[in-house]
This record gives C-alpha cells, structure tokens and sequence, in this order.
C-alpha cells in the first residue's frame, strides 16, 4: 500500500516516552521525507495522569498508523529493564501478523 508521500514508514520505540521525544521523532520524520518516504510516528500525547484513561484512544490511533504503514522500523533497545517496550514489541508483532 503505498502512501501520498512514497512509502508509509512507521517508527516505533519507547522514544516517545523521553522528554525530547517530538524532537527525536522530528527528525526521524525529516529524515524519512529526505528519502521519499512518509514518516509515521506513535500518537501519545497524554501525560503519565492521563495514559490510563486514554489508553484505548492512543492504541485505536496506533493502530491505524500501523495499518497505513508499508515497513516498521523498531527501536527493541531495553527499556526499564532487561527487555523491549512492551508496546513497541506489540507494534512489531501486529505488523509481522499484518
């Protein structure tokens, strides 16, 4: 499926969860249209208060993303531990199962 902008690319990592994270996720963006591509960047903009309540939101909106995505590029670095973020690992799952 390819998007207005060549191919859909979706990042994916835990870097949404750092303090500079729409910087880093600007430049991923920026970078993907340097190369023809449309970057594709996890939505969550709520705070730590509201992650809970709007947890479904953020996921329903993930998902379409996903969806519109021709690849996934992940960040599975450990975080807060041993292993990958747990939602990153499921964004890398639901797009091997796409």
């Amino acid at each position: 499926m390819e998007t207005r902008n060549g191919w859909g690319i979706y990042f994916a990592g835990p870097d949404i969860f750092e303090v500079d994270a729409r910087e880093r996720l600007g430049r991923l963006q920026a970078l993907a249209t340097a190369h023809g591509l449309q970057g594709l960047v996890p939505v969550d903009e709520a705070g730590d208060d509201e992650r809970a309540a709007n947890a479904a939101r953020i996921c329903l909106a993930n998902l379409a993303l996903l969806r519109q995505a021709d690849a996934v590029v992940a960040n599975l670095r450990p975080f807060r531990g041993l292993e990958p973020d747990s939602g990153t690992v499921f964004e890398v799952g639901f797009a091997v199962a796409r």
